[in-house]
């Protein structure tokens, strides 16, 4: 509990930008294919990034770029780049 504590002290004191940087250094995410499952919709994509706002950015196989907030993540594949 005392971590969380520690977390939620630092978002208060400094918004989201430093949680965000600690989810980037303890994830492994970012570069990996993954399906997103939000609502009635589903597509498969590459994670290249979390933003400021704590949106997972997904580029999609048309190219698109998806900000995703909430849904269903499933990893697909390993690393799509070395």
């Amino acid at each position: 509990m005392k971590l969380f504590e520690q977390d939620y002290d630092l978002f208060s004191s400094s918004g989201l930008a430093p949680i965000v940087t600690m989810w980037k250094d303890l994830s492994d995410i970012v570069g990996r294919k993954v399906r997103v499952s939000v609502k009635a919709e589903s597509f498969v994509g590459t994670v290249l990034d979390l933003d400021p706002s704590g949106f997972l950015i997904v580029e999609d196989t048309a190219g698109i770029h998806r900000r995703v907030l909430s849904g269903d993540i499933t990893l697909t594949s390993q690393s799509v780049e070395p």
